[in-house]
């Protein structure tokens, strides 16, 4: 099977007797957190499981950390091995439209499990293909506990990114995957203040995916970070979820050790810039990024 990030559904459809492959389902609706999971018990890829974005793709939410952190290395390896995933297997994670799919599988590049990928165009390309789903639901069959490790290199805390910002020499070069509309500030649905980071660079993630819901050519995200050269770069969206999507692409350009995921993203510099009546230090001090 092909260890490309993003896969067909004709790759997944050869392979998924083999136990080698484990998929995950990863739905989900930041207004209903609910939906993702019924979605799944109403039809899912036979043999998948259900990834939780809240409850297994993040860690506590406290608003010094933004709404959707990291989880500790020791639970995301629990989850995986509650649902029977053993190393040399391959992930793949699947969605309605990738951005949470993407968000699994940086997280497992971030822990250290690089035998991920994406499906291409999700469930919905599944169907349109006329393959079938399943609503038996998924077989755990717990393995042995896994160790991860996180790779530091990969992500970014506010403390970290307020020096870098601040520091004399080459900035790193920010990007915000959010919609144009909540960059500039037009529409916030989410985060207690409208904007972006000062700087940033609008690279909005849906981009990433041709009018069909394709993930696009690999020589269009070859492209899209082309202007940019060997530029440390820094991604963030909301919060650290969509940024993924731009993670993937990177990926697939040959460029995913040039950047970091901001993984608290504008909905923890928003609150940071809102608790001024908070010691700085203090404040900074609950942002930084913890295993």
């Amino acid at each position: 099977m092909m260890r490309y990030p993003v896969v067909s559904v004709d790759d997944v459809a050869r392979q998924l007797t083999h136990e080698e492959v484990v998929l995950f389902d990863c739905r989900f609706q930041l207004s209903d957190p609910d939906a993702g999971r019924t979605a799944y018990e109403h039809g899912h890829l036979p043999g998948a499981h259900y990834a939780d974005l809240e409850k297994d793709l993040s860690g506590t939410i406290t608003p010094a950390l933004g709404r959707h952190p990291l989880p500790r290395a020791e639970d995301f390896a629990a989850f995986l091995a509650r649902h029977g995933v053993e190393r040399g297997q391959l992930i793949v994670a699947y969605d309605d439209n990738m951005g949470f799919a993407s968000r699994f599988w940086w997280l497992c590049r971030y822990f250290g499990w690089d035998n991920v990928a994406v499906l291409d165009g999700g469930i919905r390309a599944w169907q349109n293909a006329g393959l079938p789903l399943s609503t038996q639901q998924e077989i755990v069959r717990k393995t042995s506990s896994i160790k991860l490790t996180p790779r530091p290199q990969l992500a970014i805390d506010l403390p970290e990114l307020r020096e870098r910002l601040t520091a004399n020499g080459a900035e790193p070069i920010l990007i915000d995957s959010r919609h144009p509309e909540r960059y500039c500030g037009i529409h916030e649905p989410l985060d207690p203040a409208a904007g972006h980071i000062p700087g940033a660079r609008c690279l909005f993630w849906q981009e990433c995916l041709n009018d069909d819901g394709f993930w696009q050519s690999q020589a269009w995200h070859e492209a899209r970070w082309s202007d940019f050269n060997d530029a440390p770069l820094v991604v963030y969206c909301g919060s650290g979820v969509t940024a993924c999507v731009n993670m993937l692409s990177l990926a697939c350009a040959e460029r995913f050790a040039q950047a970091r995921l901001y993984v608290g993203s504008w909905s923890q510099w928003a609150t940071w810039h809102l608790e001024r009546q908070i010691p700085e230090s203090e404040w900074l001090a609950r942002c930084t990024l913890k295993d």
